[in-house]
């Protein structure tokens, strides 16, 4: 999960939204890191960060930008690296 102080007011509404629905189907969010902190947890795994997106670059790319429903997630599409993968 996302840690709070990233989150506008409307994010944060959805987000405790989606904690408590987790909560209750037996999966709650155990981890919150920051964007910044994700990015070093991959490379530091042996990752390689092939693209790191903010809710903002989620929703031009993939949401009407008319679409008014506030996005509370990153993305981060990672690979094992070549180095890795062989090893």
């Amino acid at each position: 999960g996302l840690p709070e102080r990233f989150l506008d007011r409307a994010n944060r509404r959805i987000w405790r939204t989606i904690e408590r629905a987790g909560y209750h189907c037996g999966e709650p969010i155990l981890s919150y890191f920051a964007p910044d902190e994700v990015e070093q947890i991959l490379l530091d795994l042996g990752f390689e960060l092939r693209e790191h997106l903010s809710p903002g670059d989620q929703k031009r790319r993939y949401f009407s930008t008319h679409d008014p429903t506030p996005l509370a997630s990153y993305f981060a599409h990672a690979r094992i690296t070549q180095q890795e993968a062989y090893s």
